[in-house]
């Protein structure tokens, strides 16, 4: 890959050390997932570092993550172990538009969070074009597919 690769630590606040309309393409695989507060400055930050017409390629857990998950994928295993979290609660449709799970444990933080494709399209679509949305694109995470619009400058 060449020189070009640069390597940062960023932390959960939505800031990237990365200049104005600079990527062509930005690939967030498992990231949206976990995102409980910070979500909307996140996909902000993504636009601001694309390039007008840039490409996001983003993975969420969805209502049809929620509807297909199955006892193997390791997120239904991590959501056993949330107090709120029961596995009848997969017969129905997902109960809300976003969804999170959050938890501490003596040694970690975790969040899990499920998004209605209804949510995807009006929400992240008020920030992006959305060109497509993939069920199970990734695995079991869709992948959505997201365009900067070309007259943006930011």
């Amino acid at each position: 890959m060449g020189g070009g690769i640069r390597a940062f630590q960023n932390h959960a606040l939505p800031h990237l050390p990365l200049e104005d309309n600079s990527f062509d393409l930005v690939c967030a695989f498992s990231v949206f997932t976990h995102i409980d507060v910070f979500e909307l400055p996140w996909l902000l930050e993504l636009r601001r570092i694309l390039k007008p017409g840039g490409l996001a390629y983003v993975t969420i857990h969805s209502d049809h993550t929620w509807s297909s998950m199955k006892e193997e994928h390791a997120i239904y295993q991590s959501l056993l172990s949330h107090p709120d979290f029961s596995p009848d609660l997969l017969k129905s449709r997902m109960p809300q538009e976003r969804m999170v799970y959050r938890w501490e444990t003596d040694s970690s933080y975790r969040a899990n969070v499920f998004y209605d494709e209804k949510y995807i399209r009006g929400t992240w679509g008020s920030y992006f074009q959305i060109l497509d949305i993939i069920p199970a694109g990734h695995f079991y995470q869709d992948v959505v597919l997201l365009r900067k619009p070309l007259a943006s400058t930011s």
